[in-house]
């Protein structure tokens, strides 16, 4: 019984350290990455450019949905199909995830009509860096939640699977 349960805690724990890295982390950077670019090529705004398209509000609502479906087949694998915390926070990722792709399509439309200027002089306005900083701090927060009920979800998976046992 004890064994089951720690193989059960230590496969959870290793899929939430690949989910934190191959699911957030590599993402992530790889579209961080492209802002060291503009410096190199001495594009001015690279900042605004890189992180105004809000592609990682697009990424985090993606985080969202994957945590969404972790969480299903989660909870279907251990037959914990009757769990309210599970049932809840698979509905709340599911919402924040079609929130944030509403989000990114207003964002994104607003910046593919806009027209960088070409030099350093003249500065884009205030809405555009609002939109790289709602870009990245949505993503922050989708994958702070992610990371949440992610682990949350594996908390109400071990209990269940305990309780089961017990029972």
């Amino acid at each position: 019984m004890a064994s089951a349960r720690k193989s059960l805690l230590y496969r959870l724990r290793l899929k939430f350290k690949f989910w934190l890295a191959f699911q957030v982390l590599v993402p992530t950077l790889s579209v961080a990455l492209i802002w060291p670019a503009h410096v190199l090529f001495n594009r001015p705004f690279g900042f605004e450019r890189t992180f105004s398209g809000a592609d990682l509000l697009l990424l985090g609502a993606l985080l969202l949905f994957g945590a969404m479906i972790d969480i299903y087949y989660e909870q279907r694998a251990s037959n914990l199909l009757d769990d309210d915390v599970l049932d809840t926070l698979y509905i709340v990722n599911g919402a924040a995830g079609l929130l944030l792709m509403i989000i990114y399509g207003f964002l994104r439309i607003y910046m593919v009509l806009y027209d960088f200027p070409q030099t350093a002089t003249v500065s884009p306005p205030d809405e555009v860096k609002g939109c790289a900083y709602a870009s990245l701090i949505g993503l922050i927060a989708a994958a702070a939640w992610s990371g949440f009920t992610i682990h949350r979800s594996y908390d109400e998976l071990l209990k269940g699977s305990v309780s089961r046992r017990v029972s």
